[in-house]
């Protein structure tokens, strides 16, 4: 008589393969809800370098003077004792002569400015009184403006073009993950302490301590002709005051404005104001005398 195969319960045939199905929904489960590891950008320093030659390749390659342009927007200027809400036009041939019109709400003209590299005249048709000043910084301050570039830099700034405000070489960089985007620092001390580009080499925000501390933010990026530019400027110090900038409408022109589209006829009985204070007037009279 054959004997035969000894037999195993059948309980145990399907208890193994119950096993082995539990420990493998155990794996995928394990495997499915492992935590996600935080996205690292690739190399932040080689993509810093990346970033900063193309921001500049782009200056050189794309970025030219404007025979002339116009501009159009709006300004809220908000400080610790006083808001108001302007609307301005812009006009003028790079970097001066410029003409800006600043206008209340309602459309009254509030004044008429001429630009020049050397001076700049504002004109208020509403008491026929006309202001001068031998910088632009000096006349926006006593209108309530503070900013830390001049009118001429500002217009650069508004056109997305930095060759002659932000410096070519920097001493360091790091990648902040909360704005996405790389920061510069420069070598020494300079009026901009601190560039932000994104991660297509566009201006982000800049900010300085001289001659206070402040941040310029550049919003709402757009491109026109090779240009970077941006429909919504924030400008806050560390005086409490914010200026906000939107430009509703830019044009640019094949050749100059003519010299009278920039000029300004005052009326004969027009008195006109120094802005400068005594104490500089001397001073620039005395080093005027020396050089004579």
């Amino acid at each position: 008589m054959k004997g035969t195969a000894p037999t195993h319960p059948s309980w145990m045939g399907s208890s193994t393969c119950l096993f082995a199905c539990v420990c493998l929904v155990l794996l995928l489960f394990s495997s499915g809800c492992a935590p996600l590891q935080p996205e690292r950008p690739p190399a932040p320093r080689q993509k810093a370098k990346e970033v900063w030659r193309e921001f500049w390749s782009g200056q050189q390659q794309r970025v030219s003077t404007l025979p002339g342009f116009s501009m159009q927007g709006s300004l809220n200027i908000f400080t610790p004792k006083r808001n108001r809400r302007v609307t301005f036009e812009l006009w003028g041939n790079p970097p001066t002569p410029l003409r800006l019109h600043l206008r209340a709400g309602i459309g009254t003209t509030i004044s008429m400015w001429v630009i020049h590299s050397d001076g700049i005249l504002i004109f208020s048709p509403r008491n026929n009184r006309a202001y001068s000043a031998d910088n632009t910084a000096r006349a926006t301050q006593a209108l309530g403006l503070r900013l830390p570039f001049t009118l001429p830099e500002m217009m650069q700034v508004l056109t997305g073009n930095w060759k002659n405000i932000l410096w070519r070489d920097y001493l360091q960089t790091e990648y902040l993950p909360e704005e996405r985007g790389y920061a510069f620092y420069p070598r020494g001390k300079k009026r901009v302490d601190k560039i932000l580009l994104d991660g297509k080499s566009r201006v982000v925000s800049l900010s300085g301590k001289h001659p206070y501390e402040w941040t310029l933010e550049r919003k709402d990026l757009t491109t026109r002709q090779g240009r970077v530019l941006s429909r919504r400027i924030e400008l806050t110090t560390a005086r409490d005051e914010e200026l906000i900038l939107r430009v509703k409408d830019f044009q640019t022109r094949t050749s100059p404005w003519p010299r009278e589209d920039l000029r300004i006829s005052l009326p004969p009985d027009t008195m006109v104001r120094s802005l400068t204070s005594p104490g500089q007037k001397r001073e620039k009279q005395e080093q005027t005398t020396q050089e004579d």
